[in-house]
């Protein structure tokens, strides 16, 4: 049963399409456009064939757009037969066009491949480096807590949280909130990434009663490499307006197309604090770190 009006839905799965040449590259898209149109002037198997990966792709399109969440990884399988039909596009083009096309399609892929390798590697370094330190500087008893969520419940719990900081520390992230500020102790860890922070009226209340020192600050940065435009559907909801990414990207759609520093801060939490002593300015001392532009919302 649809939950939104059909407009949502139409323009969502349209910004997967447009986004699709960003996805294959603009080369294959180019080749695989020219072999879809060979495909059906041939008729016969050749129709069939092509028509069968169309279908299987707008099937996939289609529920991902039944659910709003569009991931390019759910679409890999038919990643083959995309380059199979930009290899039928490629040997349809007149000769004289053949040379140049391979060769500039060579020179795109093989450039951005290693451009990719060499100024992306690092998405979320910064939580890594932070959570591979973090087992030594525990002590007996200390425990470790962060708010990194990736999926919310439709009673607004948090579905999986702190799954990058858990696996890359191996020890156990327990999850803050509300409820579990009171549970804090002397010796804790609080992990604050500048992608998913804690938010500022939770260190309002923690700096009421613990003095806090950042013991690991790490810092990281993604570099665009395509000029492309941010695919953004924005929808109603009951608790207003929102807007929902066209793609997936570990590293905020929102910011794919802006260089974007990262930065993690990992605190440890000191004897309690009384009322008088409790500072008004944030956030926490001891850090160094400036606040990125990934703090706000995009303009």
């Amino acid at each position: 049963r649809a939950v939104y009006d059909t407009s949502i839905y139409l323009n969502f799965a349209l910004t997967g399409l447009r986004y699709l040449p960003y996805a294959v590259t603009p080369p294959l898209f180019v080749l695989f456009l020219v072999g879809i149109g060979g495909a059906l002037r041939k008729g016969g198997l050749w129709s069939i064939w092509t028509g069968i990966g169309l279908l299987g792709g707008l099937a996939g399109l289609a529920v991902q757009t039944w659910f709003l969440s569009f991931q390019f990884r759910y679409g890999l399988p038919l990643l083959p037969w995309v380059c199979l039909v930009g290899g039928l596009g490629l040997a349809m083009l007149p000769k004289k066009f053949l040379i140049p096309s391979v060769a500039i399609a060579l020179t795109w892929l093989g450039g951005f491949t290693g451009a990719v390798l060499y100024f992306q590697h690092g998405t979320f370094a910064d939580i890594e480096a932070a959570a591979r330190d973090i087992p030594d500087r525990l002590e007996e008893g200390d425990r470790v807590w962060a708010r990194e969520e990736y999926n919310f419940l439709p009673d607004g719990k948090v579905k999986y949280g702190n799954v990058k900081v858990s696996v890359w520390s191996g020890v156990p992230v327990r999850w803050l909130d509300e409820e579990s500020l009171t549970e804090l102790q002397e010796g804790d860890l609080i992990v604050d990434p500048n992608v998913t922070p804690i938010p500022a009226e939770f260190w309002r209340r923690i700096r009421t009663r613990w003095k806090t020192e950042a013991i690991i600050e790490k810092v990281s940065r993604s570099v665009p490499l395509t000029p492309g435009e941010i695919l953004w559907v924005d929808y109603p909801t009951p608790q207003g307006p929102r807007l929902i990414r066209g793609t997936s990207d570990p590293n905020l759609m929102r910011f794919r197309y802006k260089t974007q520093y990262y930065s993690t801060t990992v605190y440890r939490l000191h004897s309690p604090k009384t009322e008088r002593e409790v500072p008004i300015t944030s956030p926490p001392e001891g850090s160094t770190l400036k606040k990125s532009k990934n703090d706000s919302e995009p303009e």
